[in-house]
């Protein structure tokens, strides 16, 4: 059971993906076996392959591609966190609430409809977007503390499910 970290979006700058892999680095270097999933396909995903190649970071992630929407729960239920360092306004953003709902906490950044549903040191942390060194601090406190990582993928699920259940 390696720490996993997911991804799953456009592979595109507003999705803030290119702050994925310099993270992933600062995480590697007090969680060596960390893992990040990445889901999604784009026009930065040749970029963010060499990228990680460059990086020395092949062994720590793994580029998935499209992952269908009957699958997705399980890539949601195969990591630990997920991640969502958007640099633009969000309107709403679906896969978060989709991570919450599987009971997993979310770090993602404080711009746009993100603060609606990722409640602060509730759900998960929000940072500010392109930084790099606080994305990573909040991943390796939540990785390396399963008690609150349990706790707030459950306070998660219990908000999406009283907010956005519409049965």
């Amino acid at each position: 059971d390696r720490p996993t970290l997911l991804f799953v979006g456009a592979i595109a700058d507003v999705k803030g993906v290119e702050f994925l892999l310099p993270a992933l680095n600062v995480i590697k270097k007090q969680i060596p076996n960390v893992l990040l999933k990445v889901a999604g396909k784009g026009v930065l995903l040749d970029k963010l392959k060499d990228d990680a190649k460059k990086m020395e970071l092949s062994y720590n992630v793994e580029f998935l591609g499209f992952v269908d929407h009957k699958e997705i729960r399980n890539f949601y239920l195969s990591g630990d966190v997920f991640l969502m360092p958007s640099i633009w306004q969000e309107q709403f953003g679906l896969v978060g609430p989709e991570a919450l709902a599987c009971e997993v906490p979310c770090i993602g950044t404080n711009v746009g409809g993100i603060p609606e549903w990722l409640k602060n040191n509730e759900h998960g942390f929000l940072v500010p977007p392109q930084e790099i060194e606080e994305l990573a601090a909040a991943s390796i406190k939540l990785l390396l503390d399963k008690d609150l990582r349990n706790q707030m993928g459950r306070q998660g699920r219990k908000f999406v499910l009283k907010e956005y259940n519409s049965i």
